[in-house]
């Protein structure tokens, strides 16, 4: 028989202790009912009890928890619409510094000549330029 199967060592073992009058489990020797045993399994009752408890607050409170909390796809989300905010802040920085350019270059335009006032400048240097030239023939025709 393969020594994987064989089973019977065990057998033979405990059967030796209950007849030297141990309990078979640990070879002691001890009687098979210990009264201290009792008081023993009792308390871990109680402990085992109160780790029931505890394990059952844990279970609610991660069902709150896992309620609450972020997914990957939540978070992947959000990732999507924080792009989106700094693309739109972006193109939205880049419009008013381009209204900006745009304001200052109306601004410089408006104060450039535009041909009504350069042809009202011409005519009136075109008349100072007359009075000038003809100055000694207008102060003569006065004097007359």
């Amino acid at each position: 028989m393969n020594d994987a199967h064989d089973v019977s060592n065990i057998f033979h073992l405990v059967y030796n202790d209950k007849k030297s009058g141990g309990d078979g489990v640990d070879g002691s020797g001890g009687p098979h009912h210990d009264s201290e045993m009792e008081r023993r399994v009792t308390a871990l009752e109680a402990k085992v009890d109160g780790i029931k408890d505890t394990l059952n607050a844990m279970q609610v409170t991660l069902v709150k928890i896992e309620a609450s909390i972020a997914t990957k796809d939540d978070i992947s989300k959000l990732d999507i619409r924080l792009n989106t905010i700094e693309h739109t802040m972006a193109t939205s920085a880049s419009l008013a510094a381009s209204d900006m350019r745009t304001a200052v270059l109306e601004e410089r335009t408006a104060k450039l000549l535009t041909t009504r006032s350069a042809g009202v400048m011409v005519a009136l240097a075109i008349g100072a330029l007359t009075l000038v030239t003809k100055w000694h023939d207008i102060v003569s025709i006065l004097h007359k």
